[in-house]
């Protein structure tokens, strides 16, 4: 939000991203929480500071736009097609088998177990919304995105996690 704010870069920003956002918001505030009972009022409670926050994403997303930093816009393809080709970079993109042994939840040493590291279907379609909103560049924290540069049809977006 910054970057946008400050920078002469006007950002493109689909659906996807706010829902993904907004997913992001939610689980963020129940999990810092300190934890005082799952009563009624806990719930209220937390569920007025996500409303709060959700509404000011969407404040400074709405006077994004208004100003011309942002441009709120979606891939003009039909759904059918667009889960298709969806499902298209999935077949065709693999990511790596990789090994961990830490719990960062109790930030403990685990047994060594596999994890599977890789784009996912929701970030196939950040990339093919990107692409069909003539994006230049595609801004993520998530360093998976570092995949989109092994996909041919991805090669022309810059990929930029801080």
């Amino acid at each position: 939000m910054d970057r946008i704010e400050k920078s002469d870069d006007t950002v493109i920003i689909s659906t996807l991203v706010i829902l993904e956002i907004i997913e992001v918001i939610r689980k963020r505030i129940t999990e810092k929480e300190g934890y005082v009972g799952l009563t009624e009022p806990a719930k209220r409670r937390i569920r007025t500071k996500i409303e709060n926050k959700t509404r000011e994403f969407i404040d400074k997303m709405t006077k994004l736009a208004h100003t011309g930093k942002a441009i709120l816009a979606d891939p003009d393809k039909s759904v059918k097609d667009y889960l298709q080709n969806t499902l298209n970079l999935c077949f065709t993109c693999f990511g790596d088998i990789d090994h961990f042994g830490y719990c960062f939840i109790c930030k403990r040493q685990t047994p060594m177990r596999y994890r599977y590291r890789g784009l996912g279907y929701y970030d196939l379609q950040h990339a093919i919304n990107a692409r069909e909103c003539s994006a230049e560049e595609i801004m993520s924290f998530d360093k998976a995105f570092y995949q989109l540069r092994n996909i041919q049809e991805f090669k022309s977006l810059k990929i930029n996690i801080p």
